[in-house]
């Protein structure tokens, strides 16, 4: 029987229990998967991802970890006023997060980690690690969604790509099938049109989206280019809902 890989453009378009027995992967690659992965492999201890300004404070204040929990995060693409960090994937350095527990809140990303919370297990996917990520779902046998954060309701077309680049992996391996929704086969093509000899390219794409524009204006263009660079971390985010706590799993060398 196929194993089932679907992908939900938006949080509010997963429907009800379907993510109960499942693999969910949430993307938010501008910024919020991209910077959580940065942390957690240059040292932080946990990602506590909060809905609001105030469950982020809160969150730090009852942290019991060494040391004062940060506070991290943006709204509107900027920085909070009165937080350690924004939610630039460049400051969260090994100097700034190594050993520390953040208390992390965005105005797309940890929305969407809540939406996935039901699931058998949440991982945090970004182009940053999308072989690690490949590699841990085909190890299971579980069923597979994909859940892209989107802004502010809206469908981001760098979220549908790396759920695209998921959906591609997966259909270069002959030695199993998939059921695909609508969904998932509509990013795989946008993927493959993207990085095919007559795309766009990633990169260029990513930029021109509304979220890489916002960003460009903001003064944010590096952040675009780092959230493009595949493979860089070798390990997995996983977001466990029962602690509230984002953790580092590193990728075991076979």
């Amino acid at each position: 029987m196929p194993r089932r890989i679907h992908v939900h453009f938006l949080p509010s378009l997963i429907p009800n229990g379907t993510l109960k027995n499942s693999v969910a992967v949430v993307i938010d690659i501008l910024r919020a998967s991209t910077t959580i992965l940065h942390s957690l492999h240059h040292g932080t201890r946990s990602v506590i991802p909060c809905l609001t300004i105030d469950d982020a404070q809160r969150a730090a204040a009852q942290s019991n970890t060494k040391g004062p929990a940060l506070l991290g995060g943006e709204r509107g693409g900027e920085k909070i006023a009165g937080f350690d960090l924004d939610n630039s994937p460049t400051s969260y350095s090994r100097d700034a997060v190594g050993g520390r527990t953040i208390a992390f809140t965005t105005t797309n990303g940890t929305k969407a980690l809540h939406a996935a919370a039901d699931a058998k297990q949440v991982l945090i996917g970004a182009f940053s690690n999308l072989n690690a990520i490949c590699d841990e779902l085909i190890s299971q046998r579980n069923s597979i969604d994909l859940v892209c954060a989107g802004t502010n309701g809206e469908i981001s077309s760098e979220d549908v790509l790396f759920a695209g680049a998921v959906v591609d992996w997966f259909g270069r391996l002959e030695s199993e099938s998939f059921d695909l929704n609508d969904q998932a086969r509509i990013a795989g093509a946008f993927y493959q049109s993207t990085t095919g000899e007559t795309g766009a390219g990633l990169l260029n794409t990513v930029r021109e989206s509304r979220g890489g524009r916002n960003l460009t204006k903001l003064g944010f263009d590096a952040d675009i280019s780092l959230a493009c660079e595949i493979d860089t971390i070798p390990g997995l985010a996983i977001y466990d809902p029962r602690t509230r706590e984002i953790q580092y799993r590193p990728k075991t060398i076979q």
